[in-house]
């Protein structure tokens, strides 16, 4: 799902329909920081989600709050907080053993931007779409580090 509105109720519904789902591919992804809201089924439906990758230019991660910012990244009422929350629901006695797995459920790819482009706040679109293009291709897929 390229740039898709993750703070959106349509996008939060949609993926709660899919059960099947393991990795999450979130490509410069808008309202990661912004307020989700929960219902009375929750993300229970997600059970088999392993991992979820935000993929974005360094110039993307930091043009609305800094994505190292736990705080931001991770707080409760965001998409990102409500499915690590309900990761670890599911996963309760692994997690509390294996801590690092945890805090690994959600990774950031940061996305190189050439020396050359880097002046040049116009392409981090086509940067991305290339860094997914050749992890497609190459078969690395989207197994990022486990």
């Amino acid at each position: 799902m390229y740039n898709a509105c993750v703070d959106d109720a349509t996008f939060v519904a949609g993926i709660k329909r899919c059960s099947n789902l393991t990795h999450l591919v979130l490509p410069r992804a808008d309202g990661m920081f912004y307020q989700v809201p929960n219902d009375l089924a929750g993300f229970g439906a997600l059970a088999k989600l392993k991992r979820v990758v935000v993929i974005n230019t360094k110039r993307g991660f930091s043009h609305d709050l800094s994505f190292d910012e736990d705080d931001h990244a991770a707080a409760k009422d965001t998409l990102l907080g409500r499915l690590r929350s309900a990761w670890l629901s599911h996963n309760v006695g692994q997690a509390s053993v294996q801590m690092s797995e945890s805090d690994h459920f959600c990774v950031a790819v940061e996305v190189p931007i050439p020396p050359n482009l880097e002046q040049e706040s116009d392409n981090d679109i086509s940067l991305c779409q290339e860094w997914i293009n050749l992890y497609v291709h190459s078969g690395v897929h989207w197994d990022i580090s486990s």
